[in-house]
């Protein structure tokens, strides 16, 4: 059979596909074995180099561009200039911001100490795990381990390099936003009935998942859910009259809800006792912890209860099945000093167990670190006043991830915003005088954020709740 024009050029075609791999200057730098593989062979590891040699560059242009900040670094050949240690030792040093001890000797044994220094400073001080990494491999200029090694490095701190400026954005984000300044009523009206869809001197709140909200109705004894959208709430605790019974609440202060067991978690005030009250059809509750004046109460994701004693001037944490509780904030009498609080009001646990307390005498707002002695002040703490660096009988306390702290604050009728490590606040929903238009509070109590990050808040004088949206516009 005849050999038209078309075929043979793509025959030769097909032939440059393996010839194009055996250029002299890949293939000189190779052991004579390579010449006893197939072209398919040779063209799968002519990739493999090529690959590699395209990490190799990009890998020192980036060790390069760190190295810059310090005068006199610099690498030229990846394999060769790590061998040492000095460079690698180097680069953890800037991105530490810290300095490894190291071997000045020029020897081969020095260099194995300078590496094996650089791995155990990746393995044990920023858990980065390396697997079958042998500082003799890296002073040999191993290339296949020596990229894996940079490749580690840059991994982790590009990623925490990137961390940071997304945290530092989202700080930034986070003390911009802003609320819409007319609240709008979700529940409770300006005057004080016991009506299903009205208040009494209302105190702490709930918000759940789907921004249904529980109240602590305090004057007419009873806890109120109030589902999204509803026009009318529902008794689900209490309700009864005031009293001491199983059946009835006595001024009670404050509600959460314990998920786990899903029961209301109640601060029945006048009763000294904090109350569990099943969440769904209940018609009485069981104390659970008895002789305490208790006026706030949360809980952190292992079921520890924490709870505000207002007159030994204390916050307790009761473990699942603990009866005493154990201090961990105050407990050293009525008083000013920073491991002291005077009539603490509200409580607040952030992830890492440190709690957050409205030190309503103190006008302050603390924060004592998961086994700490004393308090540090995040809020207030410059007497009691109006302006932006003061607070007035500080109430409802809520810590967001940031570490940023947003309290009721109970006398100058205004919701601030602290943020981490600031020597003043700012106004986020009211200040604009005690009264009962949407732009206005009259001693506001409990605090709440839904999912979404509406505000709620108890705006105790005015018998109602609250919700202000986030203002999309800012």
């Amino acid at each position: 059979m005849e050999m038209n024009v078309d075929d043979e050029d793509n025959v030769n075609n097909n032939n440059n596909i393996f010839n194009e791999i055996d250029d002299e200057d890949w293939i000189l730098e190779k052991p004579i074995s390579v010449f006893a593989l197939d072209p398919a062979d040779r063209r799968v590891l002519k990739v493999a180099d090529q690959r590699d040699a395209v990490q190799k560059k990009t890998f020192t242009k980036w060790i390069n561009f760190h190295l810059s900040k310090r005068e006199g670094l610099h690498v030229d050949d990846l394999f060769l200039d790590l061998r040492d240690g000095h460079i690698l030792l180097s680069l953890l040093e800037i991105f530490t911001n810290q300095t490894i001890p190291r071997e000045r000797g020029t020897s081969k044994f020095h260099a194995l100490q300078n590496i094996e220094q650089c791995l155990k400073c990746l393995e044990q001080h920023h858990n980065i795990r390396l697997v079958n990494i042998r500082p003799e491999e890296l002073v040999n200029g191993n290339p296949k381990l020596t990229l894996g090694l940079i490749w580690r490095i840059i991994l982790h701190f590009q990623f925490c390099t990137e961390l940071n400026a997304l945290q530092k954005r989202l700080i930034k984000t986070a003390l911009n936003v802003q609320w819409q300044q007319n609240g709008i009523t979700v529940t409770g009206e300006n005057q004080q009935r016991n009506r299903i869809n009205q208040l009494s001197n209302p105190w702490g709140l709930y918000v759940d998942n789907d921004q249904t909200i529980y109240v602590a109705d305090q004057e007419n004894h009873r806890i109120i859910e109030w589902k999204w959208n509803a026009t009318s709430g529902q008794v689900v605790a209490g309700g009864n009259g005031q009293g001491s019974g199983d059946h009835q609440l006595n001024y009670p202060y404050d509600v959460i809800i314990d998920k786990e067991r899903d029961c209301l978690i109640i601060c029945d005030g006048w009763n000294r006792r904090v109350v569990r009250w099943p969440r769904r059809n209940g018609t009485s509750g069981e104390t659970i912890i008895s002789n305490i004046y208790c006026l706030g109460l949360t809980m952190d994701e292992n079921g520890s209860l924490y709870v505000v004693d207002d007159v030994k001037n204390e916050v307790r944490r009761y473990r699942r099945g603990e009866s005493q509780g154990t201090v961990v904030a105050g407990g050293n009498g009525n008083g000013n000093r920073l491991d002291q609080l005077s009539s603490p009001h509200y409580v607040f646990v952030d992830r890492d167990h440190s709690v957050y307390v409205s030190d309503w005498n103190n006008n302050r707002v603390m924060k004592w670190m998961e086994g700490a002695k004393q308090g540090i002040v995040v809020a207030g703490g410059q007497g009691q006043g109006n302006g932006l660096t003061q607070l007035s009988c500080p109430q409802g306390v809520v810590v967001d991830e940031l570490g940023t702290v947003y309290v009721a604050d109970f006398g100058n009728d205004r919701i601030m915003r602290w943020s981490k490590g600031a020597t003043q606040g700012s106004v986020i929903v009211g200040g604009n005088g005690s009264g009962g238009q949407s732009n206005q509070l009259n001693v506001p109590i409990g605090l709440s954020f839904d999912r979404h990050g509406n505000l709620y808040v108890v705006d105790n004088g005015n018998h109602r709740v609250q919700t202000f949206s986030i203002d999309l516009n800012t």
